[in-house]
């Protein structure tokens, strides 16, 4: 997967999620990485809302998902789950909230799905 010099630099705008290895991203970030994956037609598996307490992150258990259907084509797969992922996060209403986003992101090398920190960012 080739990711854009866009995309590599709003991840980069990521803020680590204590007791983690995930990051969480701003409303308006998060919808410009989405905005990438729909260019890119990366798969958007799901996310989690976290909000900033007590001068860190917490999980606050709000979560979406996005399942494969039957017989659906990889590039259909990757701009319905990204168009689901911008939908919840264009209507969720809390203000403090961040984003922390599961995308089909995979090292081809190592056969692996990679989480943002284990990426050269």
């Amino acid at each position: 997967m080739n990711l854009t010099d866009k995309l590599i630099t709003v991840l980069k705008r990521g803020t680590p999620v204590y007791g983690t290895i995930q990051k969480s991203f701003s409303k308006k970030d998060a919808l410009e990485i989405l905005e990438e994956c729909l260019k890119l037609k990366i798969t958007v598996f799901g996310g989690d809302v976290v909000e900033y307490k007590n001068n860190y992150f917490e999980h606050n258990y709000d979560n979406w998902s996005c399942e494969r259907k039957k017989n659906e084509s990889d590039a259909d797969y990757a701009l319905r789950s990204a168009k689901r992922a911008i939908k919840y996060i264009l209507e969720y209403k809390k203000d403090n909230a961040y984003f922390i986003l599961v995308l089909n992101v995979r090292d081809e090398n190592i056969k692996q799905h990679l989480f943002f920190n284990e990426m050269i960012l």
